[in-house]
């Protein structure tokens, strides 16, 4: 194909590019600085200067995004779908560089921790003890500032200021997002602020400079009236400059609140409770069973002998100790607690039905933020001596566990109200287990994973190959403490080498902690959902309120059926009697050797006891889902938002133009026309001096709606272009198509047609949208200069007859002024419009007003004459 040379000015047009003008990346320079400026706010919060990189870097990526599609005039959705592409490609690299692929690529990771830092970075940056440097996805909060500050203002410069003029109005909205920044950073940090009064006043200096230097000038004015005019501005710029940096360095030192008064939100915020701050309680186990074994820890009631009081559950296996989640959003783990009244605690899911039961509790010598319970609690109410602080009570909605923060001590009592499940083992033969992102567990030796096969292997089914392992623990396993003197040697913990050890051994000597610690590993190791649960079995045997002592502690796993929820298994062995060999060497009196115990073939069928099931419905009253609740909340209050200051100030505008309408003499009623005119031109962002007559403000409007146009007009020729290059470059395909099928070798080089058919669309196209005063195009209209001047020299006329105006005359004023008001409409843009539904040009300055009649006033007053001084004769 031959190349060939496109007509004068069409280069940039065909490809849909338009060259911004410099006034315009001035404006998106000064919006950066001022956001960089912001940015600084932040180094108190954060380790290390990375978080500069991640902001600077969004600064740059949204700036960009921007750019890009302000230059080639993209579509709303489009533009959006630009930036957060590049939020996600270059954030990995900028703000999560530690994760990232090669240190630059995005990862599975990276990309996760982009969308969840941008939700819950917030509450981390105010919570976290600061410098912040962990989670991983923290440095994802200076970079969507950046970002977002960054697409706003070169968006709002690059599409605002470029195509119109910058009056105060449009700036300060420009200044918005990066003051926001400079007020975000100072909120979320420290009581030390990052030099306060250099990044103030910089700050400070450069918006009250840009806002003063874009001021309209006259183009009417002579060169030496424009000279005088930008002497008067760079001495009102050196003016400023000065007292910015005087005053502001002086009062600011003067007025600033000392370190210990700042208002930073996290002093004012709750911290969440962090269960990784405290021990796992699962390690406390054999604290229990040895140092508090004869201690009672709490007595409770409402309790029947054998059954579970769970105080802590865990999911996380770190190679060394389970442990609670942390509180990841990832997971759907056991360490996220949110604070509750203790009232209506929140329901859990995949919590298995079954019946109401009532517990009372009062603590002995039990001290530790975990509270005891049963089932999945409802309601816990504290007596009124031991009722903790609003802020202490926390809950898990996972796992149903209750945590005071203020630790709970002895003699406290509380009353918990819970559903405790009723499980039928026997319907889990063929259910699934369900499907749950739960932690991985990480240096879990191999023997685990190839013990659990070699036992589970030959079943077919989750709950058989989990039957079967419990079995297998609980059966051949032998149980000890390890801490009496005729005790079998049993170590404590649950790490990777205890593990091995009990796996590993001639004979599985442990208690609790190990067992259940080796069965979730197992459950785990065949990708089935199991966490390990830590607390007390009541005794057997017994009734009313019943002392829990530490022999008592006790722990085992539940594990997650799809549309059954959390089963729990007990895995710990019960025979105390190790064989002989294992048996430590005695210290005083030897013992006679101990038979070996027969094999225990008790097929599994035994392990499940008969449930009795309540079949009967019970009839639950209608409630209406949260989800409702908070959808009506997401919708309606930003209908609200909008609507109502709409409806307010559209009934004011009403009323202002029925007054008008309705004025007492004809040449009030006709000097309204015009006022209502001049009031919602100046309500679309028009120019509208007060000070001057009515023919010059009809001069002013009729020059800025010859602007307005000619930008309306632009902006269809660029869409027409891009049209127009669409369709040429579809019919040069099809020509050269056609050229080969055929062979015609007399006819025009593909090359050649499609520059003269790229010549001749564009030009229709620019012919179709150019705007002629008094013409419009039926496909797309622009719309026609009013007659301003002639309205205003009406409306004059009418005003300063002298006599009353005919009832015709004053009509025709009144549709002439709203044929140009909706001229004026349809000149601006979409924005625009919608902005001037939330503005109203309020009446001139009021205290102006009131000077004035004093001032007649004084000058209709009498002057009062001098008295006379009274003489007196001797």
């Amino acid at each position: 194909m031959t190349a060939t040379a496109l007509p004068a000015g069409l280069g940039t047009a065909v490809r849909g590019a338009v060259r911004l003008p410099a006034r315009a990346w001035m404006d998106i320079a000064v919006l950066t600085a001022l956001t960089l400026l912001a940015i600084l706010g932040f180094a108190p919060t954060f380790t290390s200067t990375s978080y500069l990189v991640a902001g600077a870097g969004g600064l740059i990526v949204g700036t960009a995004a921007a750019v890009l599609a302000a230059t080639f005039r993209l579509g709303i959705l489009t533009s959006a779908a630009v930036a957060v592409l590049a939020y996600l490609i270059f954030g990995s690299a900028l703000a999560m560089p530690a994760v990232a692929t090669a240190v630059v690529l995005p990862s599975a990771d990276t990309l996760s921790g982009l969308l969840i830092g941008a939700v819950y970075g917030w509450a981390d940056v105010v919570t976290l003890t600061t410098p912040v440097g962990a989670p991983d996805y923290i440095g994802v909060l200076p970079y969507l500032c950046g970002w977002a500050v960054g697409l706003i203002s070169a968006t709002i410069g690059g599409r605002w200021y470029a195509t119109r003029r910058r009056g105060a109005i449009s700036s300060a909205l420009g200044l918005l997002a990066p003051t926001s920044i400079y007020v975000l950073s100072v909120l979320t940090g420290t009581a030390q602020p990052y030099l306060p009064a250099i990044r103030g006043i910089a700050f400070a200096v450069l918006a009250l400079v840009w806002l003063t230097w874009r001021v309209p000038e006259n183009a009417n004015a002579s060169k030496a009236a424009r000279t005088a005019t930008m002497r008067r501005r760079l001495a009102g710029v050196a003016v400023v400059v000065t007292i910015a940096i005087i005053g502001g360095a002086t009062i600011g030192t003067l007025a600033a609140p000392p370190a210990d008064q700042r208002f930073v939100l996290r002093d004012e915020v709750q911290p969440p409770f962090d269960p990784l701050e405290y021990p796992s309680p699962l390690s406390a186990f054999r604290h229990y069973t040895k140092d508090l074994k004869n201690d009672v820890l709490f007595t409770v009631s409402g309790v029947v002998g054998g059954e579970d009081i769970r105080i802590a559950t865990m999911d996380t296996y770190t190679g060394k100790l389970w442990t609670v989640s942390g509180g990841d959003p990832r997971f759907d783990g056991s360490g996220t607690f949110a604070l509750v009244d203790g009232q209506s605690l929140p329901s859990v899911p995949l919590a298995a039905s079954g019946d109401t039961v009532t517990m009372t509790v009062s603590i002995g010598a039990y001290q530790d933020v975990w509270m005891p319970s049963v089932g999945y609690p409802k309601s816990v109410t504290f007596d009124a001596a031991s009722e903790p602080s609003a802020t202490a009570l926390r809950y898990n909605d996972v796992t149903g566990v209750i945590v005071d923060t203020e630790t709970l001590k002895r003699d406290d009592s509380y009353t918990l109200v819970a559903t405790e499940p009723v499980i039928d083992k026997a319907a889990l033969a063929d259910r699934a287990v369900a499907q749950l992102d739960l932690p991985i567990p990480v240096d879990v030796p191999d023997l685990v994973s190839s013990q659990a096969h070699a036992w589970s292997d030959q079943f077919d089914t989750d709950y058989k190959k989990l039957a079967e392992i419990e079995t297998r623990l609980s059966v051949d396993g032998f149980l000890s403490h390890g801490s009496a003197a005729g005790d079998s040697k049993s170590l404590a913990g649950h790490g990777a080498d205890r593990m091995i050890d009990l796996l590993g051994a001639k004979y599985m000597v442990g208690d609790g902690e190990q067992y259940a610690s080796a069965f979730a590993l197992m459950a785990r190791s065949l990708h089935i959902p199991a966490r390990v649960v830590i607390g007390f079995t009541v005794p057997e045997g017994v009734s009313g309120p019943v002392d829990v002592h530490g022999a008592d502690v006790s722990a085992w796993v539940e594990v997650a059926f799809d549309k059954v929820g959390w089963v729990p298994f007990h895995p710990t062995a019960s025979d105390t009697k190790v064989p002989q060999d294992q048996v430590s060497k005695p210290t005083t009196d030897p013992q006679p050797q101990v038979r070996q115990p027969p094999l225990n073939t008790t097929g599994q069928d035994d392990l499940v006891s008969p449930v009795e099931i309540d079949d009967k419905k019970k009839d639950t009253p209608f409630t209406i889902p949260a989800w409702v609740g908070t959808v009506a909340t997401a919708v309606l209050v930003p209908l609200g938002l909008y609507f109502i200051p709409v409806l307010i100030l559209g009934t004011l505008k009403r009323r202002r133009r029925d007054r008008r309408r309705a004025a007492a003499t004809s040449d009030r009623r006709a000097a309204g026309a015009w006022d209502e005119l001049v009031d919602i031109y100046s309500e679309l962002g028009y120019q509208a001096p007060r000070k001057v007559t009515r023919v010059q403000q009809a001069l002013l409007f009729e020059q800025q709606f010859r602007d307005e146009v000619e930008a309306r007009r632009r902006e269809q020729t660029d869409v027409a272009v891009r049209a127009a290059g669409k369709l040429a470059r579809s019919e040069q395909a099809a020509e050269a198509k056609r050229l080969k099928a055929t062979g015609d070798a007399n006819a025009q080089p593909a090359g050649a047609r499609f520059g003269s058919l790229l010549e001749a669309t564009v030009v229709r196209a620019r012919e179709a949208s150019t705007w002629r005063p008094g013409v419009t195009s039926e496909a797309d209209p622009l719309p026609v200069l009013p007659g301003l001047r002639d309205l205003a020299v009406n409306a004059d006329a009418s005003v300063f007859s002298g006599g009353d105006v005919p009832s015709d005359e004053i009509d025709r004023l009144w549709s002439e002024s709203e044929s140009a008001a909706k001229a004026a409409r349809r000149s601006v843009s979409w924005f625009r419009r919608q902005l001037s539904k939330f503005r109203i040009r309020l009446p001139r300055d009021i205290v102006a007003i009131a000077a004035g009649k004093l001032a007649a006033a004084a000058r209709r007053a009498p002057i009062p004459k001098p008295r006379k001084a009274a003489v007196t004769t001797g």
